[in-house]
């Protein structure tokens, strides 16, 4: 007689192997404890590497002090989840090396390279290897939203466990926040993308639609591509606890530069 010890064993491992099945996910145990994990995108900020979108404006060292601030302003606002549920926190970098990023962020935190190809196939991948690490919910976000609140972020988790997926549309049309659940997640989602065009939010959530996801939508969001986009960050978080962020401390030490692009313009901004 198979007792119930034996019989638990082998529905798990019946289960196991029909998420790899379905998914293409190889599942291992998670031998962590924590079924949660947030993945950061972002670059090591070497003058003329990183945010070369700012370089005209600000210059080498002024777009990677730029990259630093916001990196550092969204690892802060991460690390603050910690205080509401287990959590693991993982960096994706490029540029740079481990003992570069552990020398700049901190020593206990996860940290990988991106690895190549394009944006898509980095966000699979990253996917991929923490379910089958044996995570259940894993959430990725941009360096790029310094602003975003530890309310967005809770949400993005807490909705994965009525839904398949979680996606945060961003003003310029792409997305800052992705998340699944791990039996649901979608390799197809990632693929033939046209990255950085104003469609990826739409196509994107059409083809989990279409394969039968059940997607939470998050409040749109401004993330940080041009300098305008950082004056509007400046003043939409005017009397916020944002105020004494790095990133908002980088703008105020370089106000000259905000000053000539509102010149330029005629924006009507005023930092």
């Amino acid at each position: 007689m198979v007792d119930f010890t034996e019989r638990l064993n082998r529905y798990k491992k019946k289960s196991l192997t029909n998420f790899s099945v379905a998914t293409g996910i190889a599942h291992h145990e998670n031998t962590t404890g924590v079924d949660e994990r947030i993945i950061i995108f972002t670059r090591y900020p070497e003058p003329g590497k990183a945010k070369t979108r700012f370089i005209t404006a600000l210059g080498n060292e002024g777009a990677a002090a730029l990259q630093r601030s916001m990196t550092e302003d969204t690892v802060n606002k991460v690390l603050q989840l910690r205080n509401y549920r287990q959590l693991s926190i993982e960096i994706r970098y490029e540029g740079g090396n481990k003992h570069l990023m552990k020398n700049w962020l901190g020593p206990d935190l996860s940290y990988r390279r991106q690895g190549s190809s394009d944006l898509g196939k980095r966000m699979s991948r990253s996917f991929k290897k923490s379910f089958q690490s044996g995570i259940k919910r894993v959430v990725i976000v941009g360096a790029d939203i310094p602003d975003l609140t530890n309310n967005v972020l809770q949400t993005s988790f807490d909705v994965l466990s009525c839904n398949d997926a979680v996606l945060g549309p961003a003003k310029d049309g792409g997305y800052y926040l992705i998340g699944f659940v791990d039996k649901s997640f979608l390799p197809e989602a990632f693929e033939e993308i046209e990255w950085g065009t104003k469609t990826v939010f739409k196509i994107t959530l059409n083809l989990l639609e279409k394969a039968g996801r059940k997607v939470y939508r998050l409040p749109r969001w401004n993330d940080i591509d041009t300098i305008d986009d950082l004056i509007d960050l400046f003043q939409r978080n005017k009397n916020k606890d944002f105020m004494s962020s790095k990133t908002i401390t980088f703008i105020l030490k370089n106000s000259y530069i905000f000053l000539k692009q509102q010149i330029k313009d005629k924006s009507g901004y005023r930092v």
